[in-house]
C-alpha cells in the first residue's frame, strides 16, 4: 500500500472516529485561539514528520516491495477455469485445503494458483517486509496524527486557515470519484469557528 494512500486513508478514518488520542507530542501543543507560536510548532512538526515519513517510503518500503514483486509477484487465490460448454468459471484456491479440488477438472488450475501463493507467502516470510511494512504505517500514522492536531487547533490567521482547507477539500484530497470524505463533528465545529473569526469582517 503506498504511503500517500495510507496517509489518507489514516486521516480519514480519524476523521469519521468519534474520539481521537493524540500522541504525547500533539498533546503537548498549547491549543489556544489564535496562538501563531503554538500554531508554527504544530505544522513544523507535521511537515518533519511528512518528510521522515516520505523518505523511508521512497528509500526503503518502496524499493522492498518492488524487489519482493520481483521475486515472488503478488498473487491472487482465484482462478479461472474454461468448462467445455465455453463459459469461464471463477473458483477459491484453498490454503487450508489444499487438496479440496482433487480430482475435479480443477484440479490442475488450483495446484498452480496455490503453488505461486506459497511461493508468494515463504518470500514476505524471507524478506522482512512486514516489519517495513509496520514501521511505513507507524510513520504514516505519526503524520496523521499532528495533521489531526493541527484540524483541531485555532487557525491562527487566514493563511493557516486556507492550509486546513487545502488539506480537507483541495483537489489531491478527493477520490477517484471526486467526492471528498465526511468528517466529524469537533472537525467540523473547529473549522467553522475559525471561519467566523477570521472571515466574518470578509
Amino acid at each position: 500500500m503506498g504511503a500517500a494512500m495510507n496517509r489518507r486513508g489514516i486521516l480519514s478514518a480519524m476523521a469519521a472516529a468519534p474520539v481521537m488520542a493524540l500522541p504525547a507530542a500533539a498533546r503537548a501543543l498549547p491549543i489556544v485561539g489564535g496562538d501563531s507560536a503554538a500554531w508554527d510548532r504544530a505544522l513544523a512538526a507535521w511537515r518533519a514528520a511528512t518528510v521522515a515519513s516520505d523518505t523511508y517510503d521512497r528509500d526503503v518500503h518502496d524499493p522492498a516491495h518492488d524487489a519482493l514483486d520481483q521475486v515472488a509477484p503478488m498473487t491472487s487465490l482465484y482462478f479461472e477455469h474454461r468448462l467445455d460448454g465455453g463459459k469461464v468459471v471463477q473458483l477459491l484456491a484453498k490454503p487450508d485445503e489444499p487438496d479440496f479440488w482433487e480430482g475435479s477438472e480443477f484440479a490442475g488450475a488450483a495446484r498452480a494458483t496455490l503453488g505461486a501463493y506459497q511461493q508468494r507467502i515463504k518470500a514476505v516470510d524471507r524478506s522482512g517486509i512486514k516489519a517495513i511494512s509496520a514501521e511505513s504505517d507507524r510513520l504514516a500514522d505519526v503524520t496523521a496524527r499532528l495533521e489531526c492536531a493541527l484540524m483541531l487547533m485555532p487557525a491562527p490567521d487566514r493563511t493557516a486557515l486556507m492550509w486546513k482547507l487545502e488539506r480537507l477539500f483541495g483537489e489531491d484530497q478527493r477520490g477517484s470519484d471526486g467526492d471528498g470524505a465526511a468528517y466529524r463533528k469537533d472537525w467540523t465545529d473547529a473549522w467553522m469557528a475559525d471561519a467566523r473569526r477570521l472571515l466574518g469582517d470578509a
